[in-house]
C-alpha cells in the first residue's frame, strides 16, 4: 500500500477529470545500486522517464482538498 500526496503546480484537477499519470518502484533489495525488481503502475515499457506516450489515465473522484502541508 502506498499513499502519497503530490504538489499540482497550474489550475488544480475537478472531480472526475482525467489525467495522464504513471508510478514506478524501483526496488534494489540487496543494496548494490542495482535494481532488482520494479513495479508499474500502467508503462509496461518501463521507460515512462523518456516519454510519457505510455502513461495511462487516472480518473480523480470525490472533491480536491486544498491547504494540505508536510508534516
Amino acid at each position: 500500500m502506498v499513499e502519497a500526496s503530490i504538489s499540482w503546480i497550474g489550475t488544480p484537477p475537478k472531480s472526475n477529470d482525467l489525467i495522464g499519470f504513471d508510478l514506478q518502484f524501483n526496488n534494489d533489495e540487496d543494496g548494490d545500486g542495482i535494481r532488482d525488481s520494479i513495479s508499474i503502475w500502467n508503462d509496461t515499457s518501463g521507460q515512462s522517464y523518456k516519454s510519457t506516450s505510455n502513461y495511462g489515465l487516472l480518473k480523480l473522484a470525490g472533491s480536491v482538498k486544498t491547504g494540505l502541508t508536510d508534516g
